[in-house]
Parts: structure tokens; C-alpha cells; sequence
């Protein structure tokens, strides 16, 4: 029996449909049973029929039942066929990936020419007018050859992350810092992969067969939180041309050496920062609340999102030391949890106002709410997730999060005249990840949560 025939005999014995009905375009939502728990139940029994084993990366990569064929053929190609493979003892275990050297507080880039053996160093930087850049300098005690680079421009693009891999390629460093935000810390590592395998085109990195840390070591410096780079196998851009993100994964990619220091973020706008702050809460709270499971990631995300929406009721001191300092390791915990568990539905929206320059952290304080109240109306986790953090139930700890965003008293109204809302609900449903979202949503739904997020905060 081949994997096509088989695969699709299991589905049919799951979901209690007749072989014929089922089609290879089906996918999550298609079929009455195939929500996020019959998702998770079916991989458990692929895995138990096939004799494979799906990693997170796997189940996040399919979309439909051809998606699966392929994925299950590939597995059963590198299973063992010699006896000794055969005969090594079978593990059951999940990865959990770190930084190599993480080092909390003030002045700890001081470090780095003590840690590495540095005879070229690159660093990129968002803004070279900005005082931080000659301070850092200072401490960094720097040994050798340097060149600082001003990336240009907001969000990642084909066109800047080219022009920095040139002149990576030209100076030939290493050891790459970035210091900047995620558009900074996302530009270093594509610009990084693209001179690691002297290639000019991102399309000719392949996570497969991608070198990295051959020519130089990778680390960073965050001057604002909530994008989660610094811990993330992920780098996302625009290609030319394109309103959409484009991402490329690769494991890789998390930097060796990160340090987080609360200094940095001090001169950011408190709207910055509190918007900031939010995009981390959302990737703790949707990383709890995914499909993906992860017992250890779990444990860490009710960690962050206490920690942090302990920080954001304290707006008038969000500049303090201490809260800053919370920020930041609750925001590192909260891009531990979303790069091992992914997301859901407010990132998916969030992404998709970012066209209409909605930054990405005010995007997900204007969708999280009435995604969380949707989702709970679907699924128990959300109230699981509420008992956990100390809250009566979900409504207790969704209203909670609502009268942080009322208090801190920042403008978060919107303009909907200009959103074109099939565009946002296609591209929403379309981003990766949707598919990771506690339960499988339709397009009314989507649109149920836009027209929310409109009557609320629509400006008058």
C-alpha cells in the first residue's frame, strides 16, 4: 500500500469520512472533525502508522493532505535500513534551542572581545546620529579592525539586506553585531546568511542546505523589545515589490551571543515601549494557547506573561530600571515561547495592518482582545490559561488585559476607510501563523474580529 492510499485510509478511519469525499487539497477545517484537537490527534496516529517521528517544524509546514504524502515520503527515506541503525535505541524527545552566551544587565557587551577571539568586527546599527553607538564603542574595548553600518529604512527588505551583504563581503569580518530593533536584528541575518554562502539572491538561501557561522559568529544587541530576534530561528523581510513578508527559518539563526540591557531601550518613546511590551505579551499568551505542544514552553510563557503584565500596569514608571529590566526578560522568555510554539490569529491580523502603517506591537494590542474572546468561545485553553495565571476565568483575564490598554493611555484608534477587509481576511488566513491558532477559524470569523477591532477603536 502506497503513502497516498494508506494516508488516506487513516484520515478517513479519524474523521469518520468515506475515502472518496476526502480530497488531497483538504486540509484543517476542511473536514467536520478536523479541528486543532483532531490536528493533533491525527499526527499522533500518522506517526504511529508510518513509524515516523513529526517535529514542530513539520506539523507547522502542512497545509493540506498532499502536503502531508510529501512529508511522510521524506521521512521514510531517512528511516535506518542497516542493522546497526536499527538496532540504536529509539528517543522521544523535543528540543529546546538557546542562545550560546546570554548575558542580562548593564555593560555586559563588554564581554565580547573576552568570550570570542574578534580581528574584524561588524557592526549594523539603526541609527548612526544616535549617541548609543560611540557609547557602546567605549565599552565593547574594541582589539582589532571595525566597521559600524547604518541600516537604512524601516521594516527588512531584499534591496537594504543586499546592500548590507555587500558590504559584509567587502569587509570580510569575524564577528556581526547588531544593535537595533527587530527590523535591525532580522537585516543582520539574512545580510549575514547572504555572505556566510556567497550568494546575492535570498531565494538561494535554502534552510537545508544553508551555511552559517562558517566566516562569522552572529550577536546582537536589542534597543527595544516584543520582536523576539534575539532568540528567534526565524528572519522575516519585504520582498521588492511586495506588500507581504517573506520568512526564512533556520535554526541557525538564533545569535550566539545576546545582551540584554535595560539602558538601551531608556531613550525610547513610553508609547514605544508599552507597544512594544505588548507584542511580547501576545507572543507569550498565543504561544501558550497554540496547537503546538510544548510542556517546558508552557511553563515559560505563564512566567512571561506575569512578569510583563505585571511591568505594563506600571506605565507612569514603565521608564524605571526594574520594569524595563522585567520588560526585557519577560519579552526573552515570550520570544522563547512563540519560536518554539509559533502563534495565532492576532498575529495574523497584526501582520496584515502593518500595510496600512499600524506598527506590528499596536496592531496586536488593537486584535488580542477580541481574538482571545472569540477563541474562548471555541476552546477551553484560553480559560486553562486564565486559571493558570491566578485569574477567575477567561473573561476575568481578558477584561484584565483590556483595562491595561485603556490606562496606559495611549492612542491606539483607527482609520478603516482605507482597510480593505476581504484583502486582510484572505491575508490573515493565509499567514503562517493562522495555522497554528488554538482552533480552526472560517473567514466570518476573521471578519467578526475586524469589525470588533473597528466599532472599538474606530476614530470619531
Amino acid at each position: 500500500m502506497n503513502v497516498e492510499t494508506k494516508l488516506l485510509k487513516v484520515i478517513s478511519e479519524q474523521f469518520n469520512e468515506d475515502v472518496a469525499d476526502i480530497q488531497l487539497t483538504d486540509g484543517p477545517g476542511d473536514l467536520d472533525a478536523w479541528d486543532s484537537i483532531g490536528q493533533l490527534q491525527l499526527i499522533v496516529k500518522v506517526e504511529k502508522e508510518f513509524n515516523i517521528k513529526l517535529s514542530v517544524d513539520d506539523v507547522v509546514s502542512i497545509d493540506d493532505i498532499s502536503d502531508m504524502i510529501s512529508l511522510i515520503e521524506n521521512k521514510i527515506e531517512e528511516l535506518p535500513t542497516t542493522e546497526a541503525e536499527i538496532s540504536k535505541p529509539v528517543v522521544d524527545y523535543f528540543e529546546i534551542r538557546l542562545n550560546k552566551h546570554l548575558l542580562i544587565g548593564h555593560g555586559g557587551i563588554g564581554e565580547l572581545y573576552s568570550i570570542y577571539n574578534i580581528n574584524r568586527l561588524f557592526i549594523l546599527v539603526g541609527n548612526l546620529k544616535s549617541n548609543k553607538a560611540e557609547s557602546l564603542l567605549r565599552d565593547i574595548n574594541i582589539s582589532g579592525e571595525i566597521e559600524i553600518f547604518e541600516k537604512k529604512g524601516g521594516e527588512p527588505t531584499e534591496k537594504e539586506i543586499s546592500r548590507i551583504a555587500k558590504q559584509l563581503k567587502a569587509f570580510q569580518p569575524d564577528f556581526v553585531l547588531a544593535i537595533g530593533g527587530g527590523s535591525v536584528m532580522d537585516s543582520a541575518k539574512l545580510a549575514w546568511a547572504l555572505y556566510e554562502n556567497d550568494v546575492e539572491s535570498i531565494d538561494s538561501l535554502h534552510s537545508d542546505g544553508m551555511v552559517l557561522n562558517a566566516k562569522a559568529r552572529l550577536g546582537v544587541l536589542p534597543t527595544l523589545f516584543g520582536s523576539g530576534s534575539e532568540i528567534s530561528s526565524a528572519a522575516a523581510y519585504s520582498k521588492d515589490n511586495s506588500m507581504g513578508k517573506s520568512i526564512v527559518v533556520n535554526h541557525d539563526f538564533i545569535p550566539e551571543f545576546v545582551n540584554l540591557d535595560y539602558s538601551q531601550v531608556l531613550t525610547a518613546p513610553e508609547e514605544i515601549i508599552f507597544f512594544s511590551a505588548f507584542d511580547a505579551l501576545t507572543h507569550a499568551i498565543e504561544g501558550y494557547c497554540s496547537i503546538v505542544p510544548n510542556f517546558v514552553m508552557k511553563n515559560l510563557a505563564i512566567r512571561s506573561i506575569k512578569l510583563i503584565l505585571m511591568s505594563l500596569k506600571s506605565t507612569n514608571r514603565i521608564k524605571d530600571k526594574e520594569v524595563l529590566e522585567s520588560i526585557l526578560i519577560g519579552s526573552y522568555w515570550a520570544g522563547q515561547v512563540q519560536n518554539h510554539c509559533s502563534v495565532g490569529l492576532s498575529h495574523s491580523i497584526a501582520h496584515q495592518l502593518e500595510k496600512y502603517q499600524i506598527s506590528h506591537g499596536k496592531a496586536n494590542s488593537l486584535a488580542l482582545v477580541d481574538v482571545l474572546r472569540l477563541n474562548s468561545t471555541k476552546t477551553s485553553i484560553i480559560n486553562d490559561l486564565a486559571h493558570d495565571l491566578g485569574f477567575i476565568d477567561s473573561d476575568h483575564f481578558i477584561s484584565n488585559i483590556e483595562k491595561i490598554i485603556e490606562d496606559s493611555g495611549f492612542n491606539i484608534s483607527v482609520k478603516s476607510d482605507e482597510w480593505n477587509l476581504d484583502s486582510i481576511v484572505e491575508g490573515a488566513m493565509k499567514d503562517v501563523t493562522f495555522r497554528t491558532n488554538p482552533v480552526v477559524l472560517e473567514a466570518s470569523d476573521v471578519r467578526q474580529v475586524l469589525m470588533s477591532i473597528i466599532n472599538r477603536y474606530e476614530e470619531k
